[in-house]
């Protein structure tokens, strides 16, 4: 187990040994995650890194555009609806 301790301006060194573990360098983002007992840290993930994690589901782009246009005016109708008495 290792140690560390925060700074006054709220900082916290990661000791050398949960860096290379976690294969963490100069520059590096982390995640915080909260739990029950404490909160877990880990290695940021880049968007790019879950390319192909999931399946992406074959639409046509015309009637994709379309459903997202149609999306977006419904939105927009309901924003702009004014509640009567």
């Amino acid at each position: 187990m290792s140690k560390a301790r925060l700074s006054s301006k709220g900082q916290l060194t990661v000791p050398i040994d949960v860096r290379r573990a976690l294969g963490l360098s100069r520059g590096d983002t982390v995640t915080i995650e909260l739990t029950e007992d404490g909160a877990v840290l880990r290695k940021a993930r880049r968007a790019s890194m879950l390319r192909g994690s999931v399946p992406a589901k074959k639409i046509p782009w015309k009637s994709a555009r379309r459903a997202a246009w149609r999306e977006r005016v419904e939105r927009l109708a309901r924003s702009s609806a004014t509640p009567t008495s």
